[in-house]
């Protein structure tokens, strides 16, 4: 009865079983859903090369074969091998991209129908014709890149975990554990219907993916709660569906008490999981080592298990050594085009302001923005495999901001001041973006400088990072002239010969015998170097490209088989023919160009923008970039003017940072969101209320209203009495409203507040006691007075709280009062 309700008791409810576990079936349903998505937001954050829209192309069609399994399949080691074949080759499909070839194929398939079918009616008709046999041609084109896959995914296999470098197999594994964890979900869900089992393949990936990352354990916890959750639905549904089968009568408190307890116990779980794990000691010892300048790091990194399945570890938890380490290895660098379709992403990497300083004066250059076509260096490899690149080992250094990193520079070199500000994470670390050799940056940043026989420290830069997401810095780049270059005496030291002009012997001779053939008829490094480029810009850019076979040479690959390619290719073609012809060479990532904004003054760079090109060293200038992509402008090398006297040394100063707030003022911008935030949530939750009760059942709706009238009672001294009768309640409170009245006159609004309250008490009277129940307008009557009382009595609420507030003082009467009330004359005392 609603009367119980009033007092504060609940009924026991009406028998709807199937309402009921429908209801019960909806909720376990999303809750399956929000685990797989989980699983597929978890793995794209800490597996190389899983992009959102790979995870979910792969997510999305397995559950649809699921469900196809679910209704037709019979057998189950019939069903398990369909599973894990149509996995393996699905995830072929999305991985190497090969949806192309496989449309092109169908529409041969259907053609060759055609034409067949056309030729059998023909020969029924005493003509004979030939059935085009083009169709085989696509096939076997077709048969032939799934096959590249295939070898891919098994000489993984075969050498795990030693192999770590190809990114393709690690995500045909990744795609098939992923397909086949969505194909478990719908089997034991719809299948089985045991929900709790569906998950836990997921639970499990994800969790063990995370843990070899060092990632944050939020997205574990919240897999962990939503699985618990699961399991206690999951045995409650199975309770009541015996209870309904047979026939016992239960109420819905069961099923609620029950939920709660459970739910609360595990939020409790896992929050104080997520507070316990997010205590780290190696960060603090970490932070204290790095009070002092230039500490000697380790940087070797062997390979393990988690780095051959593509897991990186996130910046925040990893030490220097292993995210040098990361960075430093693993294929061909922008490995970001696996998966990632014909076109990337247009997000906004980062925002750059730059600009060029006199080698003499140091004072600005006058350039046009607009026509600059900057390198915004990141990492540099020097050495080849055939299958991609690495970076030797060598040693990281911490240094404090403002201390340089390269301390010497010679007379062709010059200056470039830049201001970064990121607006996103790079491969999950912060990489220092610069253009040309970086000198110095304004914060705490950590350098990486290879070491090797021969070579001193601080000659070799791999590349740096840091923790913030601006900085400024200074770079330095070479300042030259085409004639320049072509006189510099090829004057290699010893370990630039060493390490620039190494190549594995698995590289084909026809490769070095091409790279002989385009520069004979060159006499200067730079000439050869010009020569290599100007021949591969040849070459049709692309990035629709079949995936390379496991065991070819990048370089031969790309020169005598597909000869089309993405920067990747041209790059690591030219550096290979570069140093077969004795020229140091070595591949440079990053981005290039990016979009000026005028009114800003910076260049915006997108995702899209990222690249690989080559450097080619010149004694007495560094490092000169050479552009040998096709689908990129031609680098300018022409009419920069030689420098003129000797470079002398100055001392870089940066500019006072005036964007830095003190650690009161973040405080008082965090409190004054909360408090917006805290606002605006409120405001939501009143409108939700209102439509949470137009659309609850009549009789419980108008109760809860009847018990929110009683807490805003409460708030303003009204108590209602275990004699009293809510009649004589609203009569008290009628008389408080009068009070209010009184002692505040701004709160005139409050005179027809108290009928409402009667009108709200009189409805929940007849909801309780009445022999014919309210109706539905009945209801809306009630919803449209509490809306009014709850504003107006929590306004009167609000006002004589902050009344009460206000300081109690006693003006000194004036003059005139004063001699009014002693009797004087008045102006006279």
């Amino acid at each position: 009865m609603i009367s119980e309700r009033l007092n504060g008791s609940e009924p026991m409810a009406e028998a709807r079983p199937g309402a009921r576990l429908r209801w019960l079936s909806v909720i376990v349903l999303v809750l399956v859903a929000l685990v797989l998505y989980a699983m597929g937001q978890g793995l794209s954050e800490v597996v190389r090369g899983l992009e959102p829209e790979l995870t979910w192309g792969i997510m999305g069609v397995a559950l649809a074969v699921g469900a196809g399994l679910v209704k037709f399949a019979h057998k189950a080691w019939s069903t398990i091998l369909f599973s894990i074949l149509s996995g393996v080759l699905f995830s072929a499909m999305m991985v190497g991209r090969l949806w192309d070839d496989l449309w092109l194929l169908l529409q041969n398939i259907w053609f060759w129908v055609v034409i067949t079918a056309q030729a059998v009616v023909a020969s029924l008709q005493g003509e004979l014709t030939e059935p085009s046999g083009v169709i085989f041609l696509y096939l076997l084109e077709f048969s032939e890149s799934v096959f590249v896959m295939l070898e891919r995914l098994v000489l993984w296999i075969w050498y795990f975990p030693r192999l770590s470098s190809d990114v393709v197999a690690t995500l045909m594994v990744w795609g098939v554990l992923l397909w086949l964890s969505v194909l478990w979900a719908a089997w034991f869900l719809w299948r089985k219907q045991r929900p709790f089992e569906a998950v836990i393949p997921a639970f499990l990936l994800v969790a063990l993916a995370r843990t070899a990352a060092d990632a944050s354990s939020s997205v574990v916890l919240v897999m962990l709660g939503m699985t618990i959750g699961l399991m206690v639905l999951s045995a409650q549904a199975d309770r009541e569906a015996d209870w309904d089968r047979r026939g016992v009568g239960y109420s819905e408190l069961i099923r609620k008490n029950t939920t709660q307890a459970a739910l609360l116990l595990s939020a409790v779980l896992v929050v104080s999981s997520a507070w316990l794990t997010s205590i780290d000691v190696n960060e603090l010892r970490e932070r204290w080592e790095e009070f002092t300048t230039r500490q000697d790091r380790g940087a070797e990194s062997d390979n393990d298990v988690s780095s051959s399945l593509g897991i990186e570890r996130t910046a925040e938890q990893v030490t220097l050594a292993e995210q040098f380490g990361t960075l430093s290895r693993g294929g061909l660098p922008t490995d970001h085009l696996i998966g990632s379709g014909p076109e990337l992403s247009d997000q906004v990497v980062m925002v750059v302001r730059v600009e060029e300083l006199d080698q003499e004066t140091g004072e600005p250059l006058e350039v046009d923005p607009a026509a600059q076509n900057y390198y915004f260096r990141s990492l540099t490899y020097d050495r080849y495999t055939s299958q991609g690149w690495f970076s030797n080992g060598g040693r990281i250094y911490v240094y404090q901001g403002g201390q340089e990193a390269v301390e010497t520079y010679t007379s062709r070199q010059r200056l470039v001041r830049q201001e970064v500000r990121y607006e996103m994470a790079v491969r999950g670390a912060h990489v220092v973006h610069a253009i040309g050799e970086l000198a110095v940056v304004d914060r705490q940043y950590n350098v990486s400088w290879r070491e090797g026989r021969g070579l001193s420290v601080f000659q070799d830069l791999f590349g740096a990072t840091l923790d913030s997401q601006s900085y400024e810095a200074y770079s330095v780049i070479p300042a030259f002239s085409e004639e320049g270059l072509r006189q510099t005496f090829p004057d290699y030291p010893d370990w630039m010969q060493t390490r620039y002009l190494e190549l594995p012997p698995t590289v084909p001779e026809r490769v070095v015998d091409l790279a002989y053939e385009v520069t004979a008829q060159e006499i200067s490094a730079y000439d050869k170097a010009v020569a290599i480029e100007q021949y591969l810009r040849t070459f049709p850019y692309t990035l629709d490209l079949p995936i390379k076979p496991a065991n070819l040479d990048i370089a031969d690959y790309f020169l005598f088989d597909v000869q089309r390619g993405y920067c990747d290719y041209y790059a690591s073609t030219m550096v290979v023919m570069a140093r077969a012809v004795g020229i140091p060479a070595r591949l440079a990532v990053g981005y290039v160009g990016g979009t000026y904004d005028p009114e800003n003054a910076y260049y915006v760079v997108t995702a899209d923008q990222a690249h690989a090109w080559v450097e080619i060293y010149f004694p007495e200038y560094g490092w000169v970039t050479f552009e040998p992509t096709a689908g990129r402008p031609a680098a300018e090398r022409e009419n920069q003017a030689l420098p003129a006297g000797e470079f002398e040394e100055r001392q870089i100063v940066f500019e006072e940072d005036r964007s830095g707030l003190s650690g009161l003022q973040i405080t008082l911008r965090w409190l004054a969101g909360l408090f917006v935030l805290g606002v605006v949530a409120f405001f939501v939750w009143l409108r939700l209320d209102i439509i949470i009760l137009r659309y609850r059942p009549i009789e419980k709706s108008i109760a809860l209203i009847y018990q929110r009238v009683l807490v805003l009672g409460r708030m303003l001294g009204v108590e209602r009495g275990t004699a009293q009768t809510p009649l004589e309640f609203a009569d008290r409170l009628r008389e408080r409203i009068e009070e209010l009245r009184e002692a505040h006159p701004r709160l005139e609004f409050l005179e027809k507040t108290p009928r409402r309250v009667e009108a709200l008490v009189v409805l929940a009277n007849k909801a309780a006691y009445h022999a014919k129940p309210p109706d539905a307008f009945d209801r809306a009557q009630a919803v449209d007075h509490w809306v009014t009382v709850r504003r107006h009595l929590g306004i009167a609420w609000a006002w004589h709280r902050l009344a009460a507030l206000r300081p109690k003082i006693k003006i000194r009467p004036s003059e005139s009062e004063f001699a009014a009330k002693s009797g004087l004359p008045g102006g006279e005392i």
